[in-house]
């Protein structure tokens, strides 16, 4: 992933949550060479006690994991810090528009998903 085409967003932290650990490698690269921190967990668990540590500007998850799905995680991450910014991915859900509006989400990205694509997103989202 060459750095010259990925856009400088700024210092931020993101927390991003998938199962599929090849998801979670990429996103880390490509949320550092954008100026960023990513914060990576495969599982509700590890999202919850990385969320006790940290306050994180966004969070970016899958919808289909292990024991919950996304939109039940981001409820329980609200709970906590109700205006977290968040974006949505996943290979086999689409969520409606009445969906992405309840939730607030800032944006959904179905897998495979263009890295340029969800840096932008990224970007949009922070308001950067």
């Amino acid at each position: 992933m060459p750095k010259e085409n990925i856009p400088f967003i700024g210092h931020y932290k993101a927390l991003v949550v998938d199962d599929a650990r090849a998801i979670l490698a990429i996103m880390e690269q490509l949320i550092g060479l954008s100026g960023g921190r990513a914060y990576t967990a495969a599982t509700e668990e590890q999202a919850l006690a990385l969320s006790d540590k940290h306050e994180f500007d966004i969070v970016i998850l899958d919808h289909i994991l292990e024991e919950t799905t996304g939109l039940e995680l981001l409820v329980k991450l609200r709970a906590k810090r109700p205006l977290l910014k968040a974006i949505l991915i996943s290979a086999s859900f689409c969520p409606s528009e009445e969906e992405i509006r309840s939730y607030k989400f800032s944006a959904f990205l179905k897998k495979p998903f263009d890295l340029t694509e969800m840096i932008m997103a990224v970007k949009k989202t922070l308001g950067r």
